[in-house]
């Protein structure tokens, strides 16, 4: 729905129009004419002009609700269909435009047709009413931005979309213009319809116009101007009722009662800062309905097109994502607290995201650990999954958050566009951090794992975690020690190292081309698989049966199978051979003897931990509070663990 142009309050900030000269002549001619020609404005309400509030209603005596601020007529009305002589409901007028009808859309032909209507001057029909309108030198929309005010728009998503707006306009003018070429007008005539009127005359009409669809219900909707309505400014607190008659008028009823002297509003629903100002060229400091946009798409071909079911979606929420995704239309973050609440999951951090998001992350998710959906337990696919999304969400919000730059003092020489730009951009950084406030916490949890000896072990076998290796390590003491004391020393005697104390060397050093730590996991992973089924009640043993869920062993592979050179298993696989050879202790030969479990065991078992440290590493420095030295973690979760889903719903 287009709406008149929703100027601020003086609660809330203004958008004022600048006067050139005789304001009140103007307002003197605008009245008359509006009233010789059927329109009817409250005799207890004047048109006024200031310069914090620009043109605006004010109550001459107090008024009692409710009442009707103005009535205006259908022949007032402003629009292309007033070039459409098959019609009868608003007058004709004649123009040359009437070329166009059916060959350019009924929104450029509007447009084209307020451009037309101004350069005519006093011999136009709306001479009075067009007067009262700010010039293009009052704009504050993005499309009339230049660098300096662009620069305040940076890494927020209305700097791309003012370029977008901005080219589309300039399309459809070259388009219209083609078109007068071809029906022989010429350079002096099409010239009179320049780029700048165009933006003119399209900011005018998105940001004043109502829609047709109540007054004309039967004709295709166009936006329509209604001279005197349009002129009120907005107030979202504004009670306020929208009068149509069919064909005839529009009118505009007030609900509360006004004081003698104060400004009387108009209200066009609650609206977030990105709408306001690309749309009429403001913003409201600290907007209670601010929301900001982001876009649900995948690469083509990414994910199959049978994955989008209404029975393959997680964390119960709503089949209606489906079609929000399929309509590629921009979705809406949501801070809690939000007047709109927020959105159905059964995750209360991702309940902030529009579901189509979560949804989409959700099925990357598992495709990039080729599970196939429909093997999925519903609605809770697991902590693993959930955590996997929540990385993916922090990761991106993180990014949006950097990508605007801190908020600084603007200078006293900043324009009422970069004021407006920057209540904007702090307001959708405000949104972003608060996001990013609720996923780090939630994030937090699964990673201040107390490391007292008293409470360690306790904590790990009831909460999911994230771990390095160095816990990893003490888990592996806690419950197998000899084994410990032989991993280590092996650890020791092959790198010249203490794998566990020694964070610095452990977070900086490589083989080949893989950072040791991921080599240094793999191993545990395989000693972990070794010792899991010696301990079935273990920490270890239920750590393994839930990777295994995940990344299950791979079929029966032959004894002799070699590893791809310098690969991650083979690094790995060499690092135990080694250890082995010097006979470091029965660690090595347990992991040796796993061919006698079953052909290949030893090999998948390689396969399978290198898997796990690839599909699931974290990088420290990726998660929230990063310690020094970057490390390689896991996301560990003992297998039926109670509390797991706890943590997360």
């Amino acid at each position: 729905m287009t709406s008149a142009s929703p100027r601020l309050s003086q609660e809330q900030g203004n958008r004022h129009l600048k006067s050139n000269v005789n304001t009140t002549n103007r307002i003197g001619h605008l009245l008359r004419w509006f009233r010789d020609n059927g329109g009817w404005l409250n005799i207890n309400i004047r048109i006024a002009y200031d310069q914090s509030r620009g043109f605006h209603a004010q109550a001459v005596d107090s008024l009692t609700a409710p009442f009707f601020v103005a009535t205006c007529p259908i022949d007032l009305t402003l629009s292309y269909l007033n070039l459409d002589n098959s019609q009868k409901f608003v007058p004709h007028v004649e123009s040359p435009l009437r070329e166009l009808l059916g060959q350019v859309p009924s929104h450029v032909l509007s447009y084209l047709f307020l451009i037309e209507q101004t350069k005519i001057g006093h011999r136009s029909r709306w001479a009075p009413y067009i007067s009262c309108l700010p010039g293009p030198k009052d704009m504050t929309t993005p499309i009339w931005f230049d660098d300096e005010d662009f620069k305040i728009l940076e890494g927020t998503n209305l700097r791309k979309a003012a370029a977008e707006r901005l080219g589309t306009l300039e399309r459809e003018l070259d388009s219209a213009k083609e078109i007068m070429h071809g029906l022989g007008w010429s350079d002096v005539e099409k010239d009179k319809y320049d780029l700048t009127s165009f933006k003119w005359a399209a900011t005018i009409m998105t940001s004043r116009t109502f829609t047709s669809s109540k007054i004309l219900p039967d004709l295709p909707k166009f936006g329509v101007l209604f001279p005197i309505i349009d002129i009120l400014n907005h107030d979202v607190n504004a009670k306020v009722g929208w009068d149509f008659v069919e064909s005839q008028s529009f009118s505009l009823k007030v609900f509360t009662d006004v004081e003698a002297g104060a400004e009387i509003y108009n209200t066009y629903a609650p609206k977030a800062n990105d709408e306001l100002l690309m749309g009429y060229g403001f913003c409201i400091p600290d907007n209670p309905v601010e929301q900001s946009t982001i876009v649900a798409r995948t690469p083509p071909g990414l994910i199959p097109t049978d994955w989008f079911t209404s029975d393959l979606i997680p964390f119960a929420m709503p089949e209606s994502l489906l079609d929000d995704y399929r309509d590629h239309e921009p979705q809406l973050l949501r801070t809690r607290g939000h007047p709109f609440g927020r959105y159905e999951s059964m995750i209360p951090f991702f309940r902030g995201f529009p579901p189509a998001i979560v949804f989409i992350t959700y099925l990357i998710t598992l495709h990039t650990r080729n599970i196939d959906p429909r093997t999925v337990s519903l609605p809770y696919p697991g902590g693993r999954i959930v955590f996997a999304i929540l990385q993916q969400l922090y990761r991106a919000i993180d990014a949006r958050c950097n990508a605007i730059p801190p908020r600084e003092p603007l200078p006293a020489t900043a324009n009422e566009k970069q004021k407006f730009a920057k209540i904007y951009r702090d307001g959708q950084l405000k949104i972003n951090l608060a996001l990013q406030d609720e996923l780090r916490y939630a994030m937090g949890k699964v990673m201040n794992i107390s490391t007292t000896p008293a409470s360690f072990m306790h904590n790990l076998l009831a909460n999911p975690c994230i771990i390095t290796t160095t816990e990893a390590t003490q888990v592996l003491e806690a419950e197998f020690p000899l084994y410990y004391t032989q991993f280590k020393k092996g650890m020791q005697s092959q790198w010249e190292f203490d794998v566990q104390t020694d964070i610095k060397a452990l977070s900086t050093r490589s083989i080949s081309e893989d950072k040791l730590e991921d080599v240094l996991w793999t191993i545990l992973l395989v000693i972990y698989f070794t010792v899991s089924a010696t301990s079935p009640d273990s920490l270890i043993n239920r750590w393994v049966q839930e990777l295994l869920t995940s990344y299950p062993l791979l079929p029966n592979i032959a004894s002799d199978f070699s590893f791809d050179e310098d690969s991650l298993p083979e690094v790995a696989f060499d690092t135990c051979e080694g250890c082995r050879e010097d006979r470091m202790g029965a660690i090595w030969d347990m992991v040796a003897q796993l061919e006698r479990q079953g052909p290949g065991l030893r090999s998948r078992a390689f396969l399978w931990a290198a898997s796990v440290v690839q599909g699931e590493r974290i990088d420290s420095s990726n998660l929230p509070h990063p310690p020094k030295y970057l490390r390689t973690c896991l996301y560990m979760e003992p297998v039926n663990a109670t509390r797991a889903e706890d943590y997360f719903s």
